[in-house]
């Protein structure tokens, strides 16, 4: 029988250079790298086992106790917008993400909607900071910018067009 092209039949010749890999492990979880992405000691005795990171170790939700951080009237505006993003009264932060959870559909780009109350509160956290903010500074829905980006917002929030167009 023969071999074709990118295929190995046993039996049939030499075994083909298999690619070195390294084994990394995490729990359960195996990773697997190419042994020159990590490089080892020439001490080291086996593989090297390095700790996985994921990219972000930051919520899409900004928890109770960061909000509560932020001045008064910059709380209530974070929590006005949450209330304007999902087209009904919340009571929390939370709240508003729970609504985006429910009303995701297998289309909805859910991360990139919990993305924007991220964006929003590190947009306040940030003016509150630089600018000196007080519990009684007020804050214009104008820092904030646009409620959804491009391609972001839920099915029920986008307006339907014209009727003449």
């Amino acid at each position: 029988m023969s071999r074709r092209r990118g295929y190995w039949i046993p039996g049939s010749g030499p075994t083909p250079p298999k690619p070195e890999l390294e084994i990394l492990k995490e729990g359960n979880a195996k990773h697997f790298k190419p042994p020159a992405a990590q490089p080892t000691s020439p001490h080291s005795t086996g593989p090297r086992f390095v700790p996985y990171r994921s990219r972000s170790r930051v919520s899409l939700v900004p928890s109770e106790a960061e909000i509560a951080a932020l001045p008064r009237l910059a709380r209530e505006a974070l929590l006005a917008r949450c209330a304007l993003r999902v087209t009904r009264a919340v009571a929390t932060v939370a709240d508003a993400a729970c609504v985006l959870l429910q009303t995701a559909t297998i289309d909805t780009p859910l991360t990139s909607q919990l993305r924007c109350i991220r964006r929003d509160f590190v947009r306040l956290k940030k003016l509150a900071r630089e600018e000196k903010w007080t519990d009684d500074t007020p804050v214009p829905p104008e820092v904030f910018g646009p409620l959804w980006p491009e391609g972001v917002a839920p099915y029920w929030a986008v307006e339907p067009p014209p009727a003449g167009a």
